[in-house]
């Protein structure tokens, strides 16, 4: 996968099956929209094309005072998992207070259809993009003629009666239910971060234990608790 986070990087495109996102977590329901767009463009031979962002927007929208969104990816894991997925090349755009000014309509013109020339463009149900969230599917439909691409639209996922997204993932994350969060994620939980020197609790006790400083420091940390980790 090329990875890039400058639009003057940019090879020339001439088709493209894409899609946009913040992609927090990159959980299942997200793995469905990445799975569509693998789908679609290797069967029309084009590269499969992932927008993101970086750091998050609501890092950046945020009013002053309010806690910050603690995530539950970083955006290396999330990168190393839109690789997997069978991704050709994802953008990652630097969000700031200046690049939040940007109206949907400028948004696909300038950036989607100007860059990328998407012959499809596929999103989830509830996505949003651009200034004050104007744009959605249905802004991205009322569009489609104009700019030549089509729109597909991913459903919810849900696994066991429960709607993936990232809001659910996190509250089980925090009531330390690591397993039901990994469920709905799709891969293990996993905190990057470096060891650190503790007081020797785990030596006294004769139990292997480790200080972990995360890599993220908005990453979310789950309950308290013991777990088992590899």
């Amino acid at each position: 996968m090329d990875t890039y986070r400058r639009l003057d990087d940019l090879p020339p495109i001439a088709d493209s099956v894409l899609t946009v996102g913040t992609f927090d977590g990159l959980h299942q329901g997200h793995l469905a929209v990445i799975g569509s767009l693998v789908k679609r463009s290797r069967s029309r031979a084009v590269p499969g094309v992932v927008i993101t962002f970086d750091p998050h927007p609501q890092h950046v929208m945020a009013p002053p005072g309010t806690p910050r969104l603690e995530l539950i990816a970083t955006l290396d894991r999330k990168l190393t998992l839109l690789e997997k997925a069978g991704v050709d090349l994802t953008l990652v755009l630097k969000f700031d207070m200046e690049f939040s000014r940007i109206t949907a309509g400028e948004f696909l013109e300038n950036i989607i259809v100007e860059r990328f020339r998407p012959s499809h463009i596929i999103v989830g149900y509830d996505h949003h993009f651009g200034n004050q969230r104007q744009g959605d599917a249905r802004f991205l439909r009322e569009h489609a003629r104009t700019y030549n691409y089509e729109v597909d639209v991913v459903q919810a996922v849900g696994d066991s009666g429960v709607t993936v997204s990232s809001a659910n993932i996190r509250r089980l994350l925090r009531e330390g239910r690591c397993a039901e969060a990994e469920q709905l994620l799709g891969w293990p939980y996993e905190i990057p971060g470096k060891i650190t020197p503790g007081t020797g609790r785990g030596r006294e006790l004769d139990y292997p234990t480790a200080n972990l400083t995360p890599e993220e420091p908005t990453q979310l940390i789950p309950k308290a608790g013991v777990y088992v980790i590899s």
